[in-house]
């Protein structure tokens, strides 16, 4: 009877919760020579991913993150090893998470654990799609090169014949050659299993992440006689965990209160700024809905927002905040939707950023514009507002009385030269432009309202500056 998927569960798989910082497992990862972390909430795996030192510097990423930005495919425990070395071409990834007939999780198969199980039962791992993101390669005991493949020379950039015995070396970047050598030796000295990170520096396409795992081939006696390996391009991912990097960091620098909330609202996961400026600490939120945090006439501003984030994946909005002690501050929210390996909602981020100190400044200018409005419509003579081309941008009413106008509407963007009598248009027109140098001017003039009325005007022409 063909293998399947239970004969290849991987070993080295620790089991993490989604909350959880990523420097919260390593430790435990490294104390257990882990490859892979199995990522659970509420019960359900969320997926599965590789896990190294470098996804550390995403900061205050946790195993959510890095689940989200590596799709994880699931498959049935029936699944054969032929069908799974296909999944594994086919989705581009290094894990498959498996369940049973009831969608209960029992395992993870990666692509080291399935080339060990394939190779134990006598069922080559095949892998014949060109466009999978792996390469193989055999090696003698002591972990010289016999042999790469196709896939491989193109990972690298490297062709074969350069490759044998210690020429791989010289494909990887620089920057990383001193390290995976020595480990390399050390591994196959000690006859120790091997998974690291790590870059190939390619001629034509730069630097490429792969992630480098290895067997031991035994004789009938148990002792090592050579080695199969793997190299998958991880490079996707390492681009992926970059672009989370830099949205934490311009996120936290534009929104430093952070929360991460389950699809009843509730907060599961809070930093110190968004709690502080609540008044609370980060403890006191955790399990509580965001709803007492807002104004009760904002909430149905935040619903919306929320409505919209679930369709569009984000959403931004503005409102008061309400402290512990009840005070209130005004904030501004963006909403980031959380969605598991497959699509389905299971809460959303919420990134916080107190604009009181703006909202204020705001206020302030609506009031000075409305004293500034009360003082222009009281004045009993006309004044007006022109742009360089003489056309009308404001006036009071005395003003729009003085040209038969019945609102500012009916003249807004008109220019006032149609309205000047011809013998004075020459010399408005250059008062006019002295106005935009700089220089204030007066002058007597007669105009033609629009119903024909007539009427001398003394003028008094100031420039308007803006706060520069």
């Amino acid at each position: 009877m063909p293998s399947r998927a239970h004969d290849a569960f991987s070993k080295k798989v620790l089991r993490v919760d989604a909350a959880a910082p990523l420097s919260a497992a390593l430790g435990e990862f490294r104390r257990r020579r882990a490859s892979h972390v199995a990522v659970f909430a509420q019960g359900q795996c969320l997926g599965a991913s590789s896990f190294s030192d470098a996804d550390l510097s995403s900061g205050d990423a946790t195993f959510d993150d890095l689940v989200r930005h590596q799709p994880c495919p699931t498959v049935s425990d029936a699944t054969s090893l032929d069908d799974l070395g296909q999944l594994f071409s086919d989705a581009k990834t290094d894990a498959l998470v498996v369940n049973n007939d009831q969608g209960e999780y029992v395992g993870v198969v990666t692509r080291q654990s399935l080339l060990e199980a394939s190779r134990q039962n006598n069922e080559p791992f095949q892998i014949t799609d060109r466009n999978a993101q792996v390469g193989i390669f055999h090696t003698t005991a002591s972990g010289e090169y016999l042999s790469v493949d196709a896939r491989w020379c193109e990972i690298t950039g490297m062709p074969q014949e350069l490759a044998l015995g210690n020429g791989w070396g010289n494909a990887i970047h620089p920057e990383d050659r001193d390290r995976i050598v020595q480990q390399w030796s050390l591994a196959t000295k000690e006859k120790q299993p091997f998974a690291e990170e790590y870059r190939f520096l390619t001629p034509a396409k730069g630097p490429t992440w792969v992630l480098g795992q290895v067997v031991a081939e035994t004789d009938s006696n148990g002792v090592v006689v050579g080695y199969v390996g793997i190299v998958t391009d991880v490079t996707d991912r390492k681009k992926a965990a970059a672009s989370l990097i830099e949205m934490n960091v311009a996120l936290s620098n534009a929104m430093p209160g952070i929360s991460r909330l389950d699809i009843e609202g509730r907060y599961v996961e809070v930093n110190d700024f968004y709690a502080r400026a609540l008044g609370f600490e980060p403890q006191e939120l955790i399990g509580n809905s965001w709803s007492p945090t807002v104004h009760p006439e904002d909430v149905p501003v935040a619903i919306e927002a929320y409505e919209a984030m679930c369709r569009a994946g984000k959403s931004e909005f503005e409102a008061r905040a309400v402290r512990k002690d009840q005070s209130l501050f005004h904030k501004r929210v963006l909403m980031v939707r959380i969605d598991d390996a497959n699509g389905v909602m299971t809460g959303h981020h919420c990134f916080m950023r107190d604009i009181s100190e703006q909202t204020q400044g705001e206020m302030a200018a609506l009031e000075s514009e409305d004293k500034f409005r009360a003082i222009f419509e009281s004045v009993p003579e006309c004044v007006k507002l022109l742009d360089a081309e003489g056309n009308l941008l404001d006036m009071n009413s005395a003003g729009l009385e003085m040209i038969d106008a019945d609102s500012i509407d009916q003249v807004r963007g008109e220019s006032v030269y149609s309205l000047i009598v011809p013998k004075h248009l020459d010399e408005f027109t250059r008062n006019g432009q002295a106005i935009f140098r700089g220089e204030s001017n007066t002058q007597e003039f007669e105009i033609v309202g629009l119903r024909g009325t007539r009427r001398w005007m003394d003028t008094h022409q100031v420039p308007v500056r803006n706060g520069a």
